[in-house]
């Protein structure tokens, strides 16, 4: 009679244990959940907050509208890019001017950017 009563002990341990582990999982995974969504919240607003000042600072580059100091911004990437978006060459104090851009110093950016970036030549 002892031996039964051991292993049911031991049956009885083994369910506490499982329900023990089931409960700790159960916890964990609320705590991973709540550190997710809060996290989550955290990047909402920092999106929120990048998207107000960048939406203040473009206004500040006096370009008359957002889309062109975007093409201002994406023209710092360098002459290719300033090409690509419209705005090569560029005279100093217009959009897509950038200083570092102008290896003369002679008031115009990306000159070179001004020839075709493709010369195609058809042979016959």
């Amino acid at each position: 009679m002892r031996h039964s009563s051991r292993s049911g002990d031991t049956d009885f341990d083994a369910a506490e244990s499982r329900r023990s582990y089931r409960q700790r999982v159960r916890t964990e995974r609320k705590s991973n959940k709540l550190q997710e969504f809060m996290v989550s919240i955290v990047g909402i607003v920092w999106a929120v907050a990048i998207v107000m000042v960048a939406q203040l600072g473009l206004r500040s580059f006096g370009f008359g509208s957002e889309s062109v100091a975007i093409r201002h911004l994406v023209a710092a990437l360098g002459c290719g890019a300033a090409s690509e978006v419209g705005l090569a060459p560029a005279h100093r104090g217009d959009p897509g001017y950038w200083s570092r851009l102008d290896p003369a110093n002679d008031g115009v950016s990306c000159k070179s950017a001004a020839l075709p970036s493709r010369v195609i030549v058809h042979r016959g």
